[in-house]
């Protein structure tokens, strides 16, 4: 909703993009990275309930907070992953979650 979140993503992507000779040692690590991106359509369909209704509902943090802007961005995204890495293993719900 904010083209401020845009800008980070790009460059993040860019840099990623620039540097990939840098990662081939991530070879050793295509489990992990495999895992996550499978979730992260996951992470992405829930992230916003997440916020809205967690973090700043129930906990009261302000979406203006620093804490959210810096260190909340992180902590939502590994609950988010760890909620859709639950919820692919639960049997019923397996097929609701991508």
């Amino acid at each position: 909703m904010a083209f401020t979140a845009v800008i980070p993503s790009v460059a993040i992507f860019m840099w990623f993009k620039n540097h990939e000779p840098h990662f081939s040692g991530l070879a050793r690590h295509r489990n992990l990275i495999a895992t996550v991106s499978g979730a992260s359509f996951g992470v992405y369909l829930i992230h916003k309930l997440m916020l809205d209704n967690v973090v700043c509902g129930i906990f009261g943090v302000s979406m203006n907070s620093v804490w959210l802007r810096t260190v909340g961005a992180l902590v939502i995204y590994l609950i988010c992953l760890l909620l859709v890495l639950v919820m692919k293993r639960v049997p019923f719900l397996q097929k609701i979650v991508p």
